[in-house]
């Protein structure tokens, strides 16, 4: 199974490392690490913000979070009307490495890729690396991937007209 898709391996000692920060409203995005502190169930649990607005069906002032632990996508609120917010912002995560999204100017045929743990088509993970393949002129924002086992099928690079710059893939 591929590192990225364990998650941080969750001690007490790697816990009390990790610095956290009250949540800015206007600094939510895809891909933010996240802290849950809502009193509930998740609280104190690692996550990853796979939807704001775009690419979630959330509510105003809700996001959609990836959790670390069980894999789950559950939204929380994140202060978009007022001062309530369930997350704290992941500000270092000592042994976390941050992804390298593909980008429209790093998509280039042949750029070994791999899915992202946020993004839509995570359960499509298990097939481990690949390599861009040739796409059309037409495909603006898409990228055809090619896997090491043959799989292939297409997925969102970040461009601004497709999902609100959503991208799926990140360097290998």
């Amino acid at each position: 199974m591929l590192d990225f898709l364990k998650g941080p391996k969750s001690t007490s000692a790697d816990k009390s490392q990790i610095k956290t920060r009250k949540l800015k409203a206007d600094s939510v995005h895809r891909s933010m690490r996240v802290m849950i502190n809502d009193g509930g169930k998740y609280h104190g649990e690692l996550g990853t913000v796979t939807g704001v607005k775009e690419g979630c069906s959330c509510r105003d002032g809700w996001c959609e979070v990836l959790l670390d632990k069980n894999k789950r996508r559950e939204e929380f609120r994140y202060g978009y009307r007022g001062d309530v917010s369930d997350l704290l912002e992941v500000t270092s995560e000592p042994g976390r490495p941050e992804p390298i999204f593909i980008t429209p100017a790093t998509a280039k045929k042949g750029t070994r890729v791999q899915i992202w743990e946020g993004s839509q088509f995570a359960e499509q993970a298990i097939y481990g690396a690949g390599t861009i393949a040739p796409t059309s002129d037409d495909d603006l924002g898409w990228v055809n991937v090619e896997f090491d086992g043959g799989y292939q099928n297409s997925y969102r690079i970040g461009h601004p007209q497709v999902d609100g710059g959503t991208s799926d893939l990140i360097h290998a």
